[in-house]
């Protein structure tokens, strides 16, 4: 089940043909928080898992010995998975918007506030240092070890009044729409 889940994972955000190994990647990192309701963000992440799988699925798939619900639904959040809750939450509050985006283009706008974009397929496989980097970003944003401002999180903010790196994710989300986005 787990790797039609990550398959179905990597259908909502597209580009796998591109981004197989960071998606992969960002799918065996877990996800945790250091800012009081930061786990809400963890929570919308497993949520996914609920979504993927009815209640049918899972029974067939426990009946034929695969995975049982606590190794699937019991697991810890992934970047990968919370990044995609996020991303129906940013479409879901820009639904809107005159500029809406889709689930698939939030996604692809925080890979890119994580300067992710340029880990890619082919430069992930030509240069070995692409894993220490990506995961050296990733650490960066999970440790909130980004600038003030939010360069190196999900939220950059030029001229904001509050430290990003205090303020939990969904609050960062809110002032990030206001000021970049025109409703």
């Amino acid at each position: 089940m787990r790797n039609r889940y990550f398959d179905w994972l990597c259908e909502i955000v597209g580009r796998e043909d591109q981004y197989y190994i960071l998606l992969e990647h960002l799918h065996t990192t877990e996800f945790y928080s250091l800012v009081q309701n930061d786990d809400n963000r963890a929570k919308d992440g497993v949520e996914l898992r609920w979504r993927f799988s009815p209640s049918l699925t899972l029974q067939r798939e426990m009946e034929e010995g695969h995975n049982t619900p606590s190794s699937f639904f019991d697991a810890p959040c992934t970047v990968l998975e919370m990044l995609i809750a996020l991303s129906f939450r940013m479409a879901d509050e820009l639904e809107d918007c005159p500029m809406m985006r889709d689930v698939a283009e939030c996604f692809w706008i925080l890979i890119g506030n994580l300067g992710l974009t340029r880990y890619d397929d082919q430069r992930c496989r030509s240069r070995p240092t692409s894993w220490n980097d990506i995961y050296q970003k990733l650490e960066v944003f999970l440790s909130r070890n980004y600038r003030s401002d939010g360069i190196g999180g999900l939220f950059p903010l030029e001229e904001s009044e509050n430290d990003q790196r205090e303020i939990e994710i969904w609050y960062q989300m809110a002032e990030y729409l206001t000021r970049k986005v025109v409703f």
